[in-house]
């Protein structure tokens, strides 16, 4: 059966035709048929990239070290959002950066606060999660897009763009790549958090300048990525079913944040803003006591990650996050409206 399957897949449109080189390695950028799929895909974003700006990654997590390898030293001073993602800040301390958390707001980042941080630090970049952002579920407006280009034209950093989570927004919002058209942003995107977490598919629309130094660095560590799970990607596309998987995911987790939110309301927890969809919303018990909020977690058979994980600053913090789609299960929901 599983030779079937191969054989189906190689005389598909997106493995059959891809150029090999003469060691039967695939292109480094990746492959052809994917990254021309993703230039017509971005320029739906209003992402205008050559396919030749774009490379394929093992996942996001590796599109990030690719661009941290190649546009940072030790030493070197990074902004992130706070809250924001955890697995960044980790990753950033092991490049021997200093990490700077900029707060997040529900229309980006506070940009009081980074034009004051910007007058004592000078950050090589600045990494965003403009959609659905992790983990407060805030999607970063026009306005404040424009004003951050501004800023990083005037302070000379670059920015990270992580859209992760963009095959999840039924109407595309200003994505910073589109306003600045790939001259200060790069841009990352994945199929992890849409398809599969164990389809490791990633990928990097890049300044053409940044582009050769970012193949390198990706033939360095991980040769040419995973041409075979690029071509089920790019078939998957070709053939409507990604569009069809995402429109239909996008409903449900729609329609799973707003049963969410209003469990939310009814169990008395306040909400940092309320996400529009998306998998996570950031919420404040309406219980100071840490101990007595896992103590009940616990009893329903809940497990809750401490908020300070998403904080670089690794403060406390009584705010949580929760993903909507465990928060349509019975005890889940039991432990959410167990403090009215």
């Amino acid at each position: 059966m599983a030779g079937k399957r191969g054989a189906c897949l190689r005389g598909s449109p997106g493995y059959a035709h891809e150029p090999r080189s003469a060691s039967g390695l695939r292109h480094p950028h990746g492959s052809p048929t994917l990254r021309a799929l993703l230039q017509e895909r971005l320029r739906g974003l209003s992402i205008h990239a050559d396919a030749q700006q774009i490379v394929t990654t093992a996942s996001a997590s590796h599109a990030l070290d690719l661009v941290l390898r190649c546009l940072v030293k030790p030493g070197n001073t990074v902004f992130v959002e706070s809250p924001g993602y955890y697995n960044l800040f980790g990753l950033l301390h092991l490049h021997g950066v200093r990490v700077i958390g900029v707060p997040r707001l529900a229309d980006g980042p506070d940009l009081d606060a980074l034009q004051a941080l910007l007058k004592t630090h000078r950050p090589t970049l600045f990494y965003i999660n403009s959609v659905f952002q992790n983990p407060t579920g805030s999607t970063l407006s026009a306005t404040v897009a424009h004003r951050l280009l501004q800023l990083a034209q005037q302070h000379d950093f670059m920015l990270i763009e992580d859209d992760i989570y963009a095959d999840l927004q039924s109407v595309p919002s200003t994505r910073l790549a589109a306003l600045d058209g790939l001259e200060r942003v790069l841009y990352i995107g994945s199929f992890s958090k849409t398809l599969s977490a164990s389809l490791r598919v990633g990928f990097i629309a890049a300044p053409s300048a940044r582009v050769q130094p970012l193949v390198t660095t990706k033939m360095l560590t991980s040769i040419v990525g995973a041409p075979f799970a690029e071509a089920v990607i790019a078939t998957l596309i070709e053939n409507g079913s990604y569009r069809r998987l995402t429109e239909r995911l996008a409903t449900r987790l729609t329609r799973h944040m707003g049963s969410a939110l209003v469990a939310l309301d009814d169990g008395g927890w306040s909400v940092f803003t309320p996400p529009t969809g998306g998998m996570f919303v950031w919420a404040r018990p309406p219980i100071k006591s840490s101990e007595v909020l896992e103590e009940r977690a616990r009893d329903c058979g809940v497990a809750l990650s401490p908020g300070l994980l998403f904080l670089p600053e690794s403060d406390g913090t009584p705010w949580r996050r929760l993903n909507v789609a465990y928060m349509q299960h019975e005890s889940v929901l039991t432990f959410i409206r167990t403090f009215q």
